[in-house]
């Protein structure tokens, strides 16, 4: 019995139908978000807080105004011109031990900071809203060598910074 070679070119026509499905497949991908959004420029509020760490409102502001510029897509403006409004509360700051002393369990070592933001966004004009009261998070973890207060503290821009991320990431992204 010997066994038969398929033709030449039935297996080119066949290695080229597989090429081409595969390449109709990625046609259609696009890099990135596909839509444009319907606003060009956003007025970012000043971060009003309701926890217990004032100090993170200023700094997310600037934060925030800081990733749209990086990103592009959306020009920071004063709110009289421009075309939405993103509002921010911060309305939770928690604390979770992570890790503690073999010695004295009532000691952290480690503790885990998340940080809650309602974010609500409008379009200037129409007051058409495009998202009401979303809430975002953003954890970081801290070690609690010279105390849980100037741990915090110095903790608290990383934190925000995150935040920032993930809000202007709500705001970009596809909704």
């Amino acid at each position: 019995m010997t066994h038969e070679q398929p033709p030449v070119m039935a297996q080119i026509v066949a290695t080229l139908g597989c090429i081409l499905v595969l390449l109709s497949g990625c046609s259609a991908y696009q890099l990135g978000t596909p839509d444009e959004l319907p606003f060009a420029s956003i007025y970012v509020e000043p971060v009003d807080s309701r926890t217990f760490a004032p100090q993170a409102a200023s700094v997310l502001t600037s934060q925030i105004i800081r990733e749209f510029e990086r990103d592009g897509r959306l020009t920071p403006e004063p709110a009289s011109s421009a075309d939405a409004t993103l509002a921010i509360v911060l309305v939770d700051l928690s604390r979770e031990i992570r890790v503690m002393r073999e010695d004295d369990t009532g000691l952290a070592r480690k503790i885990r900071l998340t940080l809650v933001a309602d974010c609500s966004l409008t379009r200037n004009g129409t007051g058409e809203v495009y998202f009401s009261s979303r809430q975002v998070t953003a954890e970081t973890e801290v070690f609690l060598d010279d105390g849980q207060n100037p741990a915090e503290f110095q903790a608290t821009p990383v934190l925000t910074r995150n935040l920032a991320f993930n809000i202007s990431h709500a705001v970009l992204d596809t909704w």
